[in-house]
């Protein structure tokens, strides 16, 4: 009866550590976007700014919008390859 007691703990304990890893990549994963997306707002903040020049002044010129969608754009391809790098080095399964 000990030994089947000791099974099931052994099962549920390698249970436990698949769930726990399985966590672990979320938050690898989830870290990796917040990086990048933080790093997005810097730069639409600094490109964003209320400045009194005159390529502000017709209201919000093609040149940041296009800005902006190119950061955008950036930003998911950025996570396509740092997620494509983790996964090629292991640490996502």
């Amino acid at each position: 009866m000990r030994e089947y007691v000791d099974d099931t703990e052994d099962y549920i304990n390698i249970i436990l550590d698949e769930k726990q890893n399985q966590l672990l990549q979320i938050g690898v994963v989830m870290s990796t976007a917040t990086m990048l997306l933080n790093i997005g707002i810097v730069i639409g903040g600094i490109l964003g700014m209320n400045i009194s020049i005159p390529l502000f002044r017709d209201g919000v010129p093609m040149q940041f919008n296009m800005t902006t969608f190119g950061v955008c754009a950036g930003i998911i391809v950025s996570f396509a390859v740092a997620v494509l790098s983790i996964k090629r080095k292991g640490l996502l399964g």
